[in-house]
């Protein structure tokens, strides 16, 4: 955490609402303070911004430091991945010096650059590219629609313009993981239709404020590669998820360095030039993404990820589907509501490789849900084919036919032998038993054709 406090606003209180508390990031644009609002009675972020004293006594800064922070607003309103501003004006410095500054909402978390330098510091490997693009898949659609944001004048594309990992936060919201962009605060507003890659702006007065490690070509030399744009945030992009799966700075050393390394048209830094094995098709699109002049990148984040995510998980959407740019995927997945199902829900666990980051989206879980037709409808036998059905159904009625007229013969044949002997025949009373014995014989008999009769006549 940094000691000092360049501002000087630390046990103060600002505006009347914000008390702050302490100093959380210090970079070479700004100062990220931890502060109480008293109204809200809730912990925001003030960044305050570092800026020339030529800057701050222009008249019209206010007015287009207000007008960008509203629109910022606008943006954070239709995407959720986008940190949403709060507040912006002056703050009274040392001196009373006035020091612009924007109230965010406060994220409990940590940023990307950190979890990756903590799995390398637990010798864990990097992320895979699926799990590297799964994750940050809310970012690229958060630049894709802002890179075609609507406005009164027309679609606008507003672009981020220092894309790195420290911006990309990995919080805890409501007790679930979501991934938030930050740092919007130098981004580059502009008509969509204005954009064109290798031309310099009319106006002569770009901002050129950016992070040397991940500099895109046109932010160190503007007039050999021309304006910022869509594609310098697919540079920044690419080179954020390429660190991500390679676990280390790409890009690193002195300003020289670094600028020599970016601008190398001979040397480019893709994943296998960076020792990163992908297939031949990922390393094209990286090399789309991370070639050197900007009229040969993709010109958006849209279409960049569009071609990584057919690269990385194979056919892309069909005519029926509509793809990225046209409609962006819905990345939230609802909690499954309860179901009267008896059976419990199977627990899935989370991918390996970013459970031991702690940056693994929550656990889903699936519910098996019965079939409710099953009890109105319940499954009938159906026979074994070859098998006569009726033969199945009643092969133990089979057993009394025969039984009824062997017995009847029996009866018969012990008649017989009785009258040969005695002279009259075997009763039971007035019922004589040749009247039995012919009634089982007679009724077996009827009983088999009866029985031969429908199998005959049945098609299994």
């Amino acid at each position: 955490m940094p000691s000092g406090d360049p501002f000087g606003l630390l046990g103060t209180t600002q505006l009347g609402v914000y008390r702050v508390d302490a100093l959380v990031a210090e970079g070479g644009f700004g100062v990220v303070y931890r502060a109480f609002h008293t109204g809200f009675q809730a912990f925001v972020a003030l960044k305050c911004l570092k800026i020339s004293d030529q800057a701050r006594s222009q008249s019209n800064f206010l007015h287009g430091f207000r007008e960008e922070a509203a629109l910022m607003f606008r943006l954070s309103a239709s995407l959720p991945a986008v940190v949403r501003p709060l507040h912006a004006d002056m703050l009274s410095g040392p001196n009373q010096v006035p020091v612009p500054f924007i109230a965010f909402e406060w994220l409990d978390g940590q940023g990307l650059d950190r979890a990756i330098a903590r799995r390398a510091s637990k010798k864990l490997p990097p992320l895979s590219i699926k799990s590297a693009l799964s994750l940050l898949t809310p970012v690229a659609r958060a630049l894709a629609l802002a890179h075609k944001f609507p406005s009164p004048k027309g679609p606008v594309a507003i672009t981020h313009c220092d894309l790195k990992p420290e911006n990309i936060f990995l919080a805890v919201v409501n007790g679930e993981r979501v991934v938030k962009v930050l740092d919007f605060g130098i981004a580059k507003v502009r008509s969509a239709a204005s954009y064109e890659a290798g031309r310099m702006t009319s106006s002569g007065n770009e901002r050129t404020v950016f992070t040397p490690g991940y500099g895109a070509p046109e932010q160190w030399q503007p007039k050999r590669f021309g304006q910022t744009g869509p594609w310098t945030d697919v540079w920044g992009l690419a080179l954020t998820l390429l660190e991500t799966i390679a676990g280390r700075p790409i890009i690193d050393g002195d300003a020289m360095a670094m600028m020599g390394i970016a601008c190398d048209p001979h040397q480019r830094p893709t994943p296998r030039n960076e020792n990163v094995l992908v297939d031949d098709e990922v390393e094209r699109v990286f090399a789309g993404a991370l070639a050197l002049h900007p009229r040969d990148r993709y010109r958006d984040v849209g279409a960049f990820w569009d071609a990584l995510e057919k690269a990385v998980t194979g056919p892309g959407p069909t005519a029926s589907t509509p793809s990225f740019t046209s409609q962006p995927l819905q990345l939230t997945l609802a909690p499954l509501e309860p179901t009267a199902s008896p059976v419990q829900p199977i627990p899935v666990a989370p991918s390996p490789a970013i459970a031991a980051a702690d940056i693994a989206e929550t656990p889903v879980s699936f519910h098996v849900v019965a079939d409710p037709s099953f009890a109105a409808h319940p499954p009938r036998f159906e026979p074994t084919p070859g098998t006569s059905a009726i033969a199945v159904r009643t092969s133990e009625s089979w057993v009394l036919c025969v039984a009824s007229v062997l017995l009847g013969g029996v009866l018969l044949v012990a008649n017989q032998m009785y009258a040969g002997k005695t002279g009259d025949v075997l009763a039971f009373g007035p019922i004589r038993i040749t009247w039995v014995a012919g009634g089982l014989v007679l009724g077996g008999m009827l009983s088999a054709v009866r029985k031969l009769t429908r199998i005959s006549g049945t098609t299994v």
